[in-house]
């Protein structure tokens, strides 16, 4: 667990809130808040007792950090959401840095983690976009088509150069065009029907398709196209792997993959309550409402119809 300080209000008897660091104790001298330093010998010897509220904000120890402010949205948690935006109603100096994540919980994986775009004012109010989830999906993933054996039989024209290899073959498209052909693109190539990994440079080392799009790597460039002779050239980076020379040469066909930006492209964040962090400078702000929006939907069992405490009842009628 992180570094934790529970506060405990004596006159209301509950416990009133947290700091996110240790001190051996917090006292209130008047109108003075104070605490003191756990630091206070060796080469980063400091004063045993730290006034608050002094200087620049957020100034502990003569270290500066920022603010942050941490809030759960966990209205209707049996429901399905689709996350969209977040809403923030407070002075206009408040745009902080903000991440949202659905599902947050100790089970591995369970949590989806997703940033919030730069916030727009509008009438006062600030709004900020939940762009898609970081994983990919089949709304990033396309299915581009197939490299084939060229028209005399032969099998994939493979050339190599001293930082790349060459690949020349009879390409198709699965859609008949280029439309899924951008400047953000990355490619992945794989053989038909795989479904444990697509190779980039490295046959050995296949690319999950469900990875990060960061992680992806870009070293397969799509170079070229013919659409009279259907001739088409990607060229691949990695001169010194003479693995994917072999791979290439024997395969019959290979299918091309194209991958875009997950954030882009990808699902919007979906689930049944988000956690969302805020991160604010060292400037004066104050935050009245937090606001988060969202389109519920029917994959889960809110809609579902209800069963009639009458089933497997017998009545009698007359007619």
């Amino acid at each position: 667990m992180p570094n934790r300080t529970f506060a405990f209000s004596h006159r209301g008897g509950y416990w009133k809130t947290r700091y996110s660091f240790f001190s051996n104790c917090y006292a209130q001298i008047d109108r003075v808040f104070a605490s003191f330093n756990t630091i206070i010998s060796g080469a980063n010897r400091q004063a045993p007792i730290w006034v608050h509220g002094l200087g620049p904000n957020n100034n502990f120890y003569g270290g500066q950090v920022g603010s942050e402010l941490s809030v759960s949205f966990n209205e209707s948690p049996s429901q399905n959401k689709i996350f969209k935006s977040v809403s923030i109603e407070g002075t206009n100096n408040c745009e902080p840095e903000a991440s949202i994540t659905a599902n947050n919980s100790t089970g591995v994986d369970q949590d989806k983690f997703s940033v919030v775009n730069n916030f727009d004012d509008k009438g006062g109010i600030l709004y900020g976009g939940i762009v898609g989830q970081s994983t990919n999906s089949n709304s990033n993933v396309k299915y581009v088509g197939y490299l084939e054996n060229t028209a005399s039989g032969q099998a994939l024209n493979v050339s190599q150069t001293a930082t790349s290899f060459i690949l020349r073959s009879r390409f198709r498209w699965a859609d008949g065009g280029s439309s899924q052909v951008s400047e953000t693109t990355k490619y992945v190539l794989g053989l038909p029907n795989s479904i444990e990994g697509f190779f980039s440079n490295d046959p050995d080392s296949p690319v999950l398709l469900t990875d990060d799009f960061a992680s992806i790597p870009n070293d397969v460039s799509f170079t070229q196209y013919d659409p009279n002779t259907l001739q088409a050239r990607f060229e691949i980076e990695g001169a010194a792997n003479s693995g994917i020379f072999t791979f290439l040469n024997n395969a019959d066909r290979i299918d091309v993959y194209s991958i875009s930006s997950s954030q882009e492209n990808g699902d919007m964040l979906r689930g049944q309550y988000a956690d969302a962090t805020f991160t604010f400078g060292t400037n004066d702000w104050e935050v009245y409402a937090l606001n988060l929006e969202y389109e519920p939907t029917e994959y889960d069992h809110s809609k579902a119809v209800s069963i009639s405490n009458t089933r497997g009842r017998r009545g009698r009628g007359r007619r």
